[in-house]
């Protein structure tokens, strides 16, 4: 018998060590391996609180146009391929009228495909979408985006705690089965869009946010396609659709042009005045612990509200926040103060810490939150990890040590105690 417990531990052992051996060999192939069962547990998906249920009564020409729209489409985002997807995708991505139901009442629509330069908005047979609502409201808001759940999954609860701890603001959203008629069920990510109504429901009916198309803010990025002028121009327009007295557009405006124009001459003194400078810090200390590449913070991504009382502008987070592991080979409060990546910034933020007094100031903020708060905030990553069973792939992998990490939070934490000689 004590044979047979000694022989049965054994291989137990040698199994293990060969499930670790291989795991490893295959980590560089995990993706493509476990694509077949990248499947919803809607099981458990269904356990979830305040889970929006929709169905999009797409019709056959719906299903045809969004299968055309996409056909070239090969999970990349460079290089002559892409481009050719691209060329087509832009000519045929119009506005299409449809229908979808919520609560059993059926709403008139208009969709078309989310992004200019969609990356990984593709999953399957599903696309990520924007939506107008012709006829009423969903969930109190008439505009909204259906986001496939594979492209962010549990990085939106991990957004969603940092940003409230810190109270900083956040795009919002929240998990939605959509049942999309002529093609079947997929779990999306419903995302409100920074509209009048979103805005007075969430933040204040003193705030509001300007976009047009290709700009999400209206606040110079120094990234070469926009001037002053044009912004200016923008801004008028935009401000010309909303229900605001003249002198409200009036302030607005002006205020748009002053804080452009200081960013652009990187007038620090007037850029923080237009700036609650204690939101800033939080938003920066954000952007440390969480490795933030500053992608969310270009042109295409910028999300900002303006407060109409205050008078000050608001950078927001949201879901295009993508997390990594800080650069260990540079000198990190130089570089930190303008951005992760210099390829990838925020002009704003970096004429905003030109000044040494808010830079001191910061360095002392950070270090005394990460003291204090690491714990916490390394106990929020770890409660958001249920949401990798959503998918049977990404649970499989996880067990299996197969699972890239999607956080650098622990990492960078440590890391920067360790700059501030405090580990």
């Amino acid at each position: 018998i004590l044979n047979r417990i000694m022989k049965k531990k054994l291989l137990i052992i040698l199994v293990t060590f060969a499930l670790v051996v291989l795991a490893w060999n295959l980590k560089p192939l995990s993706s493509f391996i476990s694509t077949p069962l990248r499947i919803e547990n809607f099981d458990k998906i269904k356990k979830e609180d305040d889970l929006l249920y929709l169905k999009l009564l797409f019709s056959k020409g719906d299903v045809i146009h969004f299968e055309k729209l996409y056909s070239k489409y090969k999970f990349i985002n460079a290089g002559p391929e892409y481009q050719s997807f691209l060329k087509d995708y832009l000519l045929l991505n119009k506005w299409r009228k449809s229908k979808i139901e919520y609560k059993g009442e059926v709403y008139d629509i208009k969709e078309k495909s989310m992004g200019r330069t969609p990356t990984f908005h593709k999953e399957r047979e599903f696309i990520s979408l924007n939506i107008k609502v012709l006829n009423g409201k969903i969930e109190g808001v008439s505009r909204f985006n259906l986001i496939v759940y594979w492209r962010i999954k549990r990085r939106h609860d991990v957004i969603g705690k940092l940003s409230s701890y810190l109270n900083i603001q956040c795009q919002k959203g929240k998990l939605a089965i959509v049942n999309v008629e002529g093609i079947g069920e997929k779990l999306f990510w419903f995302e409100y869009r920074l509209k009048p109504d979103y805005l007075r429901k969430e933040i204040g009916d003193n705030f509001i946010s300007l976009d047009c198309v290709n700009d999400n803010s209206l606040i110079y990025t120094d990234d070469g396609t926009k001037n002053i002028d044009l912004l200016n121009s923008q801004v008028h327009n935009e401000l010309d659709k909303l229900n605001l007295s003249n002198e409200l557009q009036s302030q607005i405006s002006k205020d748009y042009e002053k804080f452009n124009q200081a960013i652009m001459n990187q007038n620090t003194n007037v850029v923080n005045n237009y700036l609650d400078i204690e939101y800033i810090f939080r938003l920066q200390v954000f952007r440390y612990i969480y490795g933030d590449d500053s992608h969310a913070f270009n042109t295409g991504n910028l999300l900002v509200s303006y407060d109409t009382i205050k008078r000050k502008f608001f950078p927001m987070i949201h879901r295009d926040c993508i997390s990594r592991k800080l650069n260990t080979k540079i000198d990190l409060f130089s570089q930190m103060h303008n951005n992760l990546d210099r390829d990838m910034y925020s002009k704003l933020l970096e004429v905003s810490f030109l000044s040494d007094s808010i830079r001191g100031r910061f360095n002392q903020y950070l270090k005394n939150f990460i003291v204090n708060n690491s714990e916490k905030i390394n106990n929020m990553v770890e409660s958001s990890k249920h949401y990798d069973n959503f998918y049977y792939s990404t649970s499989i992998k996880t067990k299996i040590g197969l699972q890239e990490p999607v956080f650098f939070i622990k990492e960078n934490m440590n890391l920067l105690l360790k700059e501030f000689n405090l580990n």
